[in-house]
């Protein structure tokens, strides 16, 4: 197996914009001070949940773990997506584009 740190379980906090602007700055500042808090510890819960899995799946499972190019693994399977969409994979006919904005 190849651990290549890629993609990991995501949770979300959404609020439709007439909620959103109907709330005043300041509360909108303390929500995504929370948010940001709250992505901080839930990235760091869930790496450690991984060391934690990644050590049963060595000495439980009998996994072995090779290292490989993340990069070039990243490169390969980035058409991946975009073919999906086109195939018409997703329910929603943009999602591949959209969730690529977040990606940086």
């Amino acid at each position: 197996m190849a651990d290549v740190d890629y993609a990991y379980p995501v949770e979300q906090i959404c609020f439709s914009t007439q909620f959103w602007n109907s709330l005043s700055a300041e509360d909108q500042a303390i929500i995504e001070d929370c948010a940001a808090k709250a992505a901080e510890r839930h990235t760091a819960n869930i790496a450690a949940k991984w060391e934690e899995d990644k050590e049963f799946l060595i000495n439980e499972g009998g996994v072995t773990f090779c290292d490989i190019d993340r990069q070039a693994f990243i490169d390969a399977a980035a058409p991946l997506g975009k073919d999906l969409q086109a195939e018409g994979f997703f329910d929603t006919a943009d999602l591949y584009d959209q969730t690529r904005q977040f990606n940086g």
